[in-house]
């Protein structure tokens, strides 16, 4: 699963680690209740095959969901929530490579950021969508 590979990666990073902590609060799909913030979660939004006139190719893409957030009635902050999506970004944006759990990726782009505030939980949050092309195994 790719997206593993890409958590490994993200949570390995020093700048990453320095924004949402050592070990990285990087959380498959769920945000536990009650966080230490700010933290980030991933989630697959789509996973897309690619075809040609012959069949299948080796080269696939995902659509990888990664929100910040920074919360909580006493520690939601929007400026920590924007430095860990600047953090993970960095890591992502452009990378080619393999990555720790041996998957092969040709090429990682933004599709796109928003920020938001999610009113009843109190915290700020950005989502960042990542076009992941690779080679799948």
């Amino acid at each position: 699963m790719i997206e593993i590979g890409i958590a490994q990666l993200v949570a390995a990073a020093s700048g990453v680690q320095a924004v949402i902590g050592n070990p990285a609060r990087f959380y498959p799909v769920l945000v536990p209740e009650d966080p230490t913030c700010p933290c980030a979660s991933y989630q697959v939004i789509s996973e897309v095959p690619n075809y040609l006139l012959n069949g299948s190719s080796d080269l696939n893409q995902i659509r990888l969901q990664i929100d910040t957030w920074s919360g909580g009635l006493q520690n939601a902050s929007y400026l920590s929530a924007k430095q860990a999506q600047a953090a993970i970004r960095a890591v992502l944006e452009g990378f080619t490579g393999t990555l720790p759990d041996g998957t092969r990726v040709a090429w990682i782009e933004v599709s796109s950021a928003r920020d938001l505030y999610e009113q009843d939980a109190r915290c700020y949050r950005t989502t960042t969508d990542y076009m992941i092309h690779f080679y799948a195994s």
